[in-house]
């Protein structure tokens, strides 16, 4: 990933602080970009639209039927 910012000069030492302790970050390198120099942009391709899914009916929901319990034998004496 290529991020390119402007900032003051602080915030690049704070922010390679973080990524160090991000676990989600691998490997970074911040680098100054010198004076006057352009850095081309790339342009975001038209996203492809997402078909819709057929809707789904729903089965009916049935009652499974009630399980008596056998009466508990009483112990012997």
């Amino acid at each position: 990933m290529l991020m390119n910012f402007e900032s003051e000069a602080e915030f690049p030492a704070e922010l390679d602080r973080i990524y160090k302790i991000t676990d989600g970050v691998i490997r970074s390198l911040i680098i100054r970009k010198p004076e006057g120099m352009e850095i081309p942009v790339a342009k975001e391709e038209p996203k492809a639209e997402v078909e819709e899914a057929p809707a789904v009916e729903e089965a009916p929901v049935e009652e499974a039927p009630a399980v008596e319990e056998a009466p508990a034998e009483e112990a012997a004496e």
